[in-house]
C-alpha cells in the first residue's frame, strides 16, 4: 500500500498523444474526419485513452499532428466531459527537454491502465517514454532499458519484460475489420477498462434517449441503439448491431452483425450482413467490398427534418 500511495504523490509527467497519419484502408470510414474521432459504438475513439489518461490524474493533453487534424480533433471533443482534462495544441517549447513525458498514438486502443507507463519513468531521474512505432507497442525508457513489442509478442531492439504491459490489451486501428472487431468487443462488454455508456434495458439492449424500437423488431444477441434511433416494426435486428445516433431503418429490412454510422437512413427491403454502413455506402467484412448507393438513395445521408420520424405511428 505504501508503495502505491508513493506513486500517487510522485508528479505527473506532461502528456503528448501523437495523430498519426491515416491508414489507406480506414479511408471509406473517415468521411473527412481523424480516424481519432470514428464512433466507437456510444463515444469518439480517442476519448477511451482520455478517459485512461483522466484516471491517472492527468488534467493536460497536447495533441501533435497536423494542425487541420488537431483542430478537428479539440473542436469535436471539446465538449465531451473528461473530469477536467484540457486539450492543447502541441509544439516543441512547450516542453522543457529535461522534463518527464509520456508519449501515446492516436491509433492504438489501450485497454490496461496508464498509471505505471506514466508514473514509472520518473524513477532515478528518467525520463520514460511509451510510444509505437510501426505496427507495434513499445514500452522504452532513454533508449537503453526494457523494451516490449505488445502487438508481436516478441523482443524489440534490447531485452523485454511482460512486467509492463499485458498481451491482447493494445489494438492497432489500421483497417475496418480492426475498427469492427473493436466495436464488438465493447458492445458485448469484452474489454477490461471499458463498457457501453447509457441506459441498459435487460441484459442484450443498450439504448440512447428518444429510441423508437418494438420487440418484434429484436431478434439479435446484443445491440446498441445511439439517441433518436427509430426502427420500423416491419425490419428487424439480429446478431450484435450497433446504430449509433440519429439513424432510421425503413421497412422489410434486416441488420445483422452491423454497424451503422451517425445520421444515416437505410432503406426498404435490405439485408445488411457483416457489414459497416457510412453515408451512402456499404462496406461488406467479409468480401471487402465496398458498395455506394449515392444513385438510388436506397442508404443515404440523414436529412434533417427526417430526423423525428417515427415510422409505425
Amino acid at each position: 500500500m505504501a508503495g502505491k500511495n508513493k506513486l500517487y504523490e510522485q508528479a505527473l509527467p506532461q502528456v503528448v498523444i501523437k495523430i498519426e497519419a491515416e491508414y489507406p484502408a480506414l479511408e471509406p470510414l473517415l468521411l473527412n474526419s481523424p480516424s481519432a474521432l470514428l464512433p466507437l459504438v456510444s463515444r469518439p475513439f480517442l476519448s477511451c485513452l482520455l478517459e485512461l489518461l483522466s484516471r491517472a490524474g492527468v488534467k493536460q493533453v497536447f495533441l501533435w499532428g497536423s494542425p487541420s487534424s488537431v483542430t478537428s480533433i479539440i473542436r469535436a471533443l471539446r465538449s465531451q466531459s473528461f473530469s477536467g482534462i484540457k486539450l492543447r495544441p502541441f509544439y516543441y517549447p512547450d516542453i522543457p527537454s529535461n522534463e518527464p513525458i509520456s508519449v501515446f498514438r492516436s491509433d492504438v486502443f489501450y485497454d490496461f491502465s496508464v498509471q505505471k507507463l506514466i508514473f514509472g519513468g520518473q524513477e532515478n531521474a528518467k525520463n520514460k517514454i511509451h510510444y509505437v512505432e510501426t505496427q507495434a507497442v513499445f514500452y522504452q525508457a532513454n533508449n537503453k532499458d526494457a523494451c516490449l513489442d505488445v502487438l508481436h509478442d516478441k523482443p524489440s531492439i534490447q531485452s523485454w519484460s511482460r512486467e509492463d504491459l499485458t498481451l491482447g490489451q493494445v489494438y492497432l486501428l489500421d483497417s475496418p475489420k480492426v475498427f469492427f472487431e473493436l466495436s464488438m468487443r465493447l458492445l458485448n462488454n469484452k474489454l477490461t477498462h471499458f463498457s457501453v455508456d447509457y441506459f441498459q434495458q435487460g441484459n442484450r439492449l443498450v439504448k440512447g434517449i428518444n429510441v423508437a424500437v418494438k420487440k418484434s423488431s429484436l431478434d439479435q444477441r446484443m445491440a446498441y441503439l445511439g439517441d433518436n434511433t427509430s426502427i420500423h416494426s416491419g425490419s428487424q435486428l439480429r446478431g450484435d448491431v450497433v446504430l449509433c445516433q440519429d439513424v432510421l431503418v425503413d421497412k422489410n429490412t434486416t441488420i445483422e452483425d452491423s454497424i451503422i454510422f451517425p445520421n444515416t437512413y437505410v432503406g426498404r427491403n435490405l439485408m445488411i450482413k457483416k457489414a459497416i454502413v457510412l453515408n451512402d455506402k456499404v462496406l461488406f467484412l467479409d468480401q471487402d467490398e465496398l458498395i455506394d448507393f449515392s444513385d438510388n438513395a436506397m442508404i443515404s445521408p440523414l436529412r434533417k427534418k427526417m430526423r423525428r420520424t417515427v415510422f409505425w405511428i
